[in-house]
């Protein structure tokens, strides 16, 4: 942000990049404007039961090896409706998962939040939750495998001012399967 002369930006993220957008929030309240939390991670410690596993050496490993079928197999977990996992969207993230050290920085980035028994104690952000200055949209695929839809509402309960809205029939991805919906609820959101 320095770099690039913002002083103050609205953000929004995904899953993991949810948590780190929360942190940011946290630790420098004056730098953002707004946040959108999608389907985050840090705001309960259930963890869906395969990432849960993969925080396990060797096993993870092994889970991670880079094949179409492996992408296949997690982007079913992701999306409620598989469809939306084309043959063109799953050869490119079989290519994003064959760059040379893309496995072992997945693995070294879920460890640090996950263990067997879900999510670690230091990424758990929720008891922060009402220290959050900037206004916040939650926003959550209701068939969510990754990390459970009532995250989000006991998250919404936590945040001041907080908005929440839920997905039906959408998954960890909504601003994929749920696009144009998503969207309006961003740019809305924006811009009020």
């Amino acid at each position: 942000m320095d770099a690039s002369g913002f002083d103050q930006v609205s953000l929004v993220g995904n899953s993991m990049g949810g948590l780190m957008a929360l942190a940011l929030t946290l630790e420098h309240p004056q730098r953002v404007h707004k946040l959108i939390l999608v389907d985050s991670a840090g705001l309960g410690r259930q963890v869906a039961g395969f990432l849960r596993l993969m925080s396990i050496p060797a096993m993870g490993e092994l889970m991670a090896r880079p094949t179409r079928d492996s992408v296949k197999w997690t982007l079913r977990r992701i999306f409620y409706d598989y469809a939306f996992a084309t043959p063109q969207f799953i050869e490119a993230l079989y290519q994003e998962r064959r760059i040379p050290g893309n496995k072992q920085a997945m693995l070294k980035i879920l460890r640090y939040g996950v263990n067997f028994f879900g999510l670690r104690p230091h990424a758990l952000l929720s008891n922060r939750l009402p220290c959050v200055k900037a206004p916040t949209l939650v926003l959550w695929g209701q068939q969510d495998t990754i990390f459970p839809a009532s995250h989000a509402r006991h998250a919404a309960g936590l945040l001041p001012g907080a908005q929440l809205h839920t997905f039906d029939q959408c998954g960890h991805w909504p601003h994929i399967e749920k696009q144009e919906e998503f969207n309006q609820l961003v740019l809305d959101f924006l811009v009020s």
